[in-house]
């Protein structure tokens, strides 16, 4: 209804139908739950409704520093690089007029080893001679770790 505030009288009432629903779920996965720093994932959302009412526009971020996503990603699937080790939680948002959905997946970044030393023995060496190539590295976390593969390489120069 309506009054008209110089003379008090108010209008009739009419009815007003508001149909309100639920906004449908949506999932949050990524390429790869774990990665070393340095590579990158990709973060996918989804409607999971079996009939889905929104048509959602998508925006993945993380607030943290270093998580490759600190301003919205808007692309669905979203290609993140972060820049640093850690644990992160990117947040999806899904987004339809006046429906929103919203949902999370986590990612470790794991620390690259520092190599604290290389060396090559005998250093120099004659063509078609064998050497020894020694490294030593600081592991980021407790336990073995491995310095190459193999135990025979060859390499070839040109120009030397």
């Amino acid at each position: 209804s309506v009054v008209n505030p110089s003379t008090g009288c108010e209008s009739s009432r009419s009815a007003v139908t508001v149909t309100v629903t639920q906004a449908d779920a949506i999932s949050a996965s990524t390429s790869a739950a774990s990665i070393c720093q340095g590579q990158s994932i990709t973060l996918t959302a989804a409607n999971t409704a079996t009939t889905p009412t929104q048509n959602y526009s998508y925006s993945w971020i993380c607030s943290t520093t270093g998580s490759g996503a600190t301003t919205a990603n808007t692309n669905n699937p979203a290609s993140v690089n972060p820049t640093a080790a850690g644990n992160y939680v990117y947040t999806v948002t899904g987004t339809d007029g006046s429906c929103s959905a919203v949902n999370t997946v986590s990612v470790t970044v794991n620390a690259l080893p520092t190599i604290t030393s290389a060396t090559a023995s005998p250093n120099p060496v004659c063509s078609g001679a064998s050497i020894t190539l020694t490294g030593a590295s600081v592991p980021s976390n407790a336990g073995a770790a491995i310095i190459g593969t193999g135990t025979t390489n060859e390499w070839a120069t040109t120009g030397v």
